[in-house]
């Protein structure tokens, strides 16, 4: 495991991130940073009865909570969740705040403990959940309700990123996500109280009966991916309106045949992934500092651990919104999604693993890298040229990070690529793919790292030399696998009459 992980990979990591983030902001150049991560602020009772009567914002952040407000256009919608015990989003629902919610630091401790306990939890003890009883630890984080849909349903995305090194920080992302879909239509802040329309998705047992019920709502199968044209054709960024169409569009389209999801992901690739990594980026140099004093403090209490390989594979949870704009819900540490149903086909309908899994474990080196027999002398000799020019030589932790990265990159496969240090485009072999296209995006759609975000992840030397190393050596042709960013596209490019190639 990865040191720090557990802190981010938590409830209450959304709220802690949020806050470092407004903290590293000093300017606006900054401030895109934060732009992904929703407000949040963590509540705590110390109270045994029930219901709690002493909640109240955590007292460093109380302040800072009013402050943010003061900004804000009312009213103001946040999702409760319990901070441990939210299996299939039990304890979780969603509230409103006014501005007199939130004038004063009192208002706001009196808002929240009414607010904390939803209606189900005000029931007698003997018709409550025990989902009621893990109210007293959680954390308010801002609900996207101007929310993109997939058949006029909401949606979240569940993205697998591996991190395979912390100093220097390399990551890894699966090249597409995994929608999670409520059962029922969505009806915008009329009917906060449906959870089965806001909080619960999928299978959740509250909100269907079994695999077959909900599965009904999708005539040609469950979206499994969003790289699946099923997906793009119910995709819609308010209800009943697809994205906007792809300019000079002359996609072969036979008579009365829709070409919507066609459309759809080309705005998907080209405006809503870069958001994707944008967010996934942001969120992760951000935790970067955590992660470097968690692994100190470990390597310092087990000299041992220094000499160890370690990785991660986070899966986090991300909103859509009406323009494509694309927010951090929270980070799992755990890649799998869970429920129920499994007996009657369940989640195996759902989703399906193309060798995904398989993939990143070649990453890390489970395998140890069979591939390297291949290229390891031009590895060899290209990390000489590097480290000569460089000053004469590497020290042997630098050798060894820029001989790892050339390894992991060379071993990724067709479904994952790094995010970070973002994957160079060599205008040799990708032409104008490097350049600036239209739409003011780079090659294919990739977003780039500024200096703020290094300065805010606190570069290290190691940091700087792996950034160098892939800016100076076309990695690509040492090891011969194609090494592309940008989101998937699956087969077959026929869907509804249409083809795209």
């Amino acid at each position: 495991h990865v040191p720090g992980v557990a802190r981010i990979a938590s409830k209450g990591g959304a709220a802690h991130a949020f806050w470092t983030c407004r903290g590293h902001m000093s300017s606006r150049a900054d401030a895109w940073l934060c732009a992904a991560l929703l407000p949040a602020f963590d509540v705590a009772s110390t109270s045994r009865g029930w219901p709690p009567r002493d909640v109240r914002v955590a007292v460093s952040r109380a302040s800072d909570v009013v402050a943010w407000a003061a900004s804000q256009t009312f009213p103001v919608v946040w999702i409760v969740k319990p901070r441990e015990g939210s299996y299939l989003s039990r304890g979780m629902h969603v509230v409103t705040m006014s501005r007199r919610d939130v004038a004063t630091p009192a208002a706001l401790d009196a808002w929240v403990l009414d607010r904390v306990v939803d209606r189900d939890c005000r029931r007698p003890a003997a018709r409550r959940g025990p989902e009621c009883d893990r109210r007293k630890n959680v954390t308010f984080q801002r609900y996207v309700h101007r929310t993109a849909l997939v058949r006029g349903r909401k949606f979240d995305v569940r993205v697998w990123v591996l991190v395979t090194s912390v100093d220097p920080l390399r990551l890894y992302v699966l090249r597409h996500g995994y929608p999670k879909i409520a059962s029922r239509a969505y009806t915008g802040t009329r009917d906060l109280g449906d959870q089965c329309r806001h909080v619960r998705l999928m299978l959740d047992p509250a909100c269907v009966h079994g695999a077959g019920e909900f599965l009904a709502n999708f005539p040609d199968g469950y979206p499994k991916s969003t790289a699946s044209p099923v997906f793009h054709d119910g995709f819609e960024l308010v209800r009943g309106h697809a994205p906007p169409p792809l300019p000079g569009n002359t996609t072969a389209t036979a008579p009365g045949a829709r070409a919507r999801w066609v459309d759809a992901e080309h705005f998907w690739q080209a405006t809503v992934w870069p958001n994707v990594e944008r967010a996934l980026t942001a969120a992760l140099l951000l935790a970067r500092r955590d992660l470097l004093r968690a692994k100190a403090a470990h390597e310092r209490a087990d000299p041992a651990a220094a000499g160890l390989r370690r990785f991660a594979l986070l899966a986090p949870d991300l909103a859509v919104d009406r323009r494509g704009r694309v927010y951090v819900e929270e980070i799992n540490a755990n890649g799998k999604i869970m429920g129920t149903h499994g007996r009657a086909g369940g989640y195996r309908d759902l989703f399906h693993d193309d060798g995904y899994v398989r993939a990143f474990l070649r990453i890390v080196g489970v395998d140890a890298h069979p591939e390297k027999k291949r290229y390891g002398g031009a590895l060899a000799a290209a990390l000489d040229h590097f480290c000569a020019a460089a000053g004469g030589s590497c020290a042997p932790g630098d050798r060894a990070d820029l001989e790892a990265a050339v390894d992991e990159e060379a071993h990724a496969g067709p479904h994952w690529y790094r995010l970070y240090p973002p994957t160079r485009c060599v205008a040799a072999r990708h032409g104008g793919a490097c350049e600036t296209d239209a739409d003011g995006a780079w090659w294919p759609e990739q977003a780039r790292v500024s200096r703020a975000a290094r300065a805010a992840m606190g570069e290290t030397p190691r940091d700087a030399t792996l950034r160098a190393f892939l800016a100076a050596v076309d990695t690509e042709a040492i090891h011969g696998a194609p090494a592309v960013p940008g989101h998937g596209r699956w087969s077959p490019r026929a869907y509804r009459g249409t083809y795209a190639p």
